[in-house]
């Protein structure tokens, strides 16, 4: 907070340049007060959030009336062999293919490795030794560890984190699904 002084004998009413002063004070107070309470208010995710736009039913696929005539390719529905054998051929050769199969193990291992924080960490250590003295004596020693650790996740930030590599995962494989229809 600053002071602000106002000299007496420049002023035709030092009273009122007392009660200014105190006014700047009192005002620059509420000011800082107000900027401080207004960034402690924490942030809130609506997780029930409704569409914008409602989907009609007339712009979703047809659904085929036997379930056993769809196919699940597209280039089935021509009953061609070759063309079968050659998006077959691409899909399995494609290195950017496998870099996304990869990203997905990846992605998985991560979503894995976040998830495991949530959880108590036991860790253990065994450890012998063996040590002969100038006399010839051996003494032996041996040592047993354990330690238990476990981090208490009061602000959510474990389970976002595990969440967001879950979802990272998801993303990775729509990505490959995306890669492979491009592709055929």
């Amino acid at each position: 907070m600053f002071l602000v002084r106002l000299h007496s004998s420049r002023l035709p009413y030092p009273r009122l340049a007392s009660i200014n002063a105190r006014l700047i004070g009192l005002l620059s107070l509420i000011c800082i007060l107000s900027l401080l309470l207004a960034n402690c208010t924490p942030h809130t995710v609506n997780e029930n959030r409704t569409p914008l736009v409602d989907s009609s039913p007339t712009y979703s696929l047809p659904v085929a009336e036997d379930p056993q005539k769809q196919t699940k390719y597209w280039w089935e529905e021509f009953n061609d062999p070759l063309l079968s054998g050659l998006i077959t051929r691409t899909l399995s050769d494609n290195f950017t293919l496998k870099q996304a199969n990869e990203r997905i193990r990846q992605a998985q291992a991560v979503s894995k490795q976040s998830t495991a924080q949530l959880y108590p960490q036991v860790t253990g250590d065994l450890s012998g030794t063996s040590i002969w003295t100038n006399d010839g004596e051996q003494t032996e020693r041996y040592l047993a560890q354990v330690e238990l650790s476990w981090e208490a996740d009061l602000w959510n930030r474990l389970s976002s984190r595990s969440k967001a590599a879950f979802l990272e995962a998801q993303a990775s494989r729509d990505d490959l699904e995306a890669i492979a229809l491009i592709l055929s």
